[in-house]
């Protein structure tokens, strides 16, 4: 799992940096390529997705609670809540914090929200 975190640096709330542009490839729109072959996902990879959606459907679930309250009030109540999300799912999956702020950056750059 560390291997393939190596490349995503741990992310802070308070960075705000955007992606720069990217150019197009002119090669890209070629009809006559073939696609690319879908990627197989690693067993690593895999528990790195488990442990993803299991925070993101936590955190959602935490998300659309504070849709009832006020502005402080669910800023106070989703900073308690995603210290207990990290100390649940550190002990759960045998994670460094660090490791999963990491998995956090992966898998929100490899889109792996579940889809309802």
């Amino acid at each position: 799992m560390a291997r393939a975190l190596a490349e995503y640096p741990v992310l802070d709330a308070r960075s705000n940096v955007e992606d720069p542009p990217v150019a197009e490839d002119p090669q890209a729109s070629r009809p006559e390529e073939e696609p690319d072959p879908v990627e197989e996902l690693t067993d690593e990879e895999k528990q790195m997705q488990v442990i993803f959606r299991d925070w993101a459907k936590q955190r959602g679930a935490a998300l659309k609670k504070t849709s009832r309250m006020s502005k402080s009030a669910a800023a106070s109540y989703m900073r308690r809540r995603d210290q207990g999300l990290v100390k649940t799912l550190t002990k759960k999956y045998d994670i460094s914090h660090e490791e999963l702020d990491r998995i956090e950056a992966y898998g929100a750059a490899r889109d792996w929200w579940e889809r309802e």
